[in-house]
C-alpha cells in the first residue's frame, strides 16, 4: 500500500533507518507493488542507502543491485560476488560513483562519502576515489575535508590526455578554500586550474573575486576585464 512506502519515506527523514527499512519490507511484501516494477526499485534503492546508515554494506549492495536489470541478478546478500566487489577498492568506489550518486541521477552524497571513503581505506592512492571523495565533500559543505582529499588527489599524476580533468579539480579546490577563507591558497589554485584551461570564464571570474577580497582591487578588475573580452555573454562577471 502506498501509505506503507510513505511511512519508510517519513522515517527515513528522521533517521529512523531501522524502521523505514521494516516498513519498506513490509511495502515489498504487498500485493499492491506486485506489478509497479518502478516503484519497486526505488524502494529497494532507498532500502540500501539506510542499510549503509547502519553499516550492513552487503546487505546494501545486494539492496541497490537486486533489482537493477543491467548488473547480474543477486540471490542474497551472502552471494560470494558481494565479498569479491567489497574487497576492491574500485567495488567500492563503482558502487559510490554509480549507485549513490552521478550515473544513476541520484545525489545522495552522505551515503557516497562513506563509500569513497572505504574505497580510499582500501586504496590510499585511489586517485578516482579521493577525487570524488573530495568533490562530495564539498556538496557536503565540509570544506576542510574537501580541501584535504582534493590535495591528496592532486598530489597523484595523471596522464597527459587526462590532464585537463584537473583543471576542474583545482578549480574546486580553490572553491573549499574560498569557504574557509584561505584566499591566497585559492588563488594559487585557480592559476593552477588556468594553467591547464586558460580561457574558462567561471575559473577567471572566481580568480577575481579572491583578489578582490584580499584587496588587489586592480588586478581584480583586469581578470573581470579579461572574461569579458573572452565571453561577453558570460552574465556572472557583471554581476562579481
Amino acid at each position: 500500500h502506498p501509505a506503507i512506502c510513505d511511512r519508510g519515506d517519513a522515517l527515513w527523514e528522521l533517521d529512523r533507518f531501522e524502521s523505514a527499512i521494516d516498513a519498506w519490507d513490509l511495502a515489498l511484501e504487498h500485493p499492491f507493488l506486485a506489478k509497479e516494477r518502478y516503484q519497486r526499485q526505488e524502494i529497494w534503492y532507498k532500502r540500501g542507502l539506510a542499510l549503509i546508515n547502519l553499516e550492513r554494506y552487503e546487505e546494501a549492495f545486494f539492496s541497490h543491485h537486486h533489482h537493477y536489470s543491467h548488473y547480474p541478478k543477486l540471490e542474497n546478500p551472502d552471494d560470494e560476488r558481494i565479498q569479491l566487489e567489497l574487497q576492491d577498492a574500485d567495488g567500492w568506489f563503482s558502487w559510490g560513483y554509480f549507485f549513490i550518486c552521478v550515473e544513476l541521477g541520484h545525489y545522495n552524497y552522505r551515503e557516497a562519502a562513506v563509500l569513497m571513503q572505504k574505497a580510499i581505506a582500501l586504496d590510499p592512492k585511489h586517485r578516482s576515489a579521493l577525487s570524488f571523495c573530495a568533490y562530495v565533500m564539498l556538496k557536503l559543505k565540509r570544506y576542510a575535508k574537501a580541501v584535504d582529499y582534493y590535495e591528496r588527489a592532486l598530489a597523484i599524476e595523471v596522464a597527459d590526455d587526462e590532464a585537463i580533468e584537473t583543471a576542474e579539480e583545482w578549480h574546486n579546490l580553490a572553491i573549499a578554500q574560498m569557504k574557509l577563507g584561505h584566499y591566497e591558497a585559492a588563488i594559487s589554485s585557480y592559476d593552477r586550474a588556468l594553467a591547464v584551461n586558460p580561457d574558462d570564464p567561471q575559473t577567471l571570474t572566481n580568480r577575481g573575486n579572491a583578489l578582490r577580497y584580499t584587496g588587489r582591487y586592480d588586478e581584480a578588475i583586469a581578470a573581470y576585464d579579461l572574461v569579458i573580452s573572452l565571453k561577453p555573454t558570460y552574465q556572472p562577471v557583471y554581476y562579481d
